[in-house]
């Protein structure tokens, strides 16, 4: 049986996940780290709680990702918005405002 989750946007579950993300990515040894969107609330929300820079906009060639999860590689295609044609690029850094 499928189950969904249905979070609603502002329950706090999206910065968490993402604060343990980049946790565990400065706990590497990253020194930085980078993400694209076409979505420009996700954009303001990634500068404004933590701390990105957007670097640039880039045409959108695809929008395949693969994460690992343990042993498991996980695939997903995402697309937010077919009418818009580039991506925002943005980096955060361990040092806010410090672009790379």
């Amino acid at each position: 049986m499928d189950h969904a989750l249905r979070i609603e946007r502002g329950s706090g579950i999206g910065a968490a996940l993402q604060r343990a993300r980049m946790d565990a990515m400065w706990a590497a040894g990253a020194q930085s780290i980078h993400t694209w969107s076409d979505d420009p609330s996700a954009i303001a929300w990634y500068r404004r709680h933590f701390g990105y820079g957007a670097v640039g906009e880039e045409a959108i060639r695809h929008a395949l990702h693969r994460f690992h999860l343990g042993d498991s590689t996980w695939w997903a295609l995402h697309r937010g918005f077919p009418e818009r044609a580039s991506l925002t690029h943005l980096v955060a850094t361990r040092q806010p405002g410090v672009q790379v």
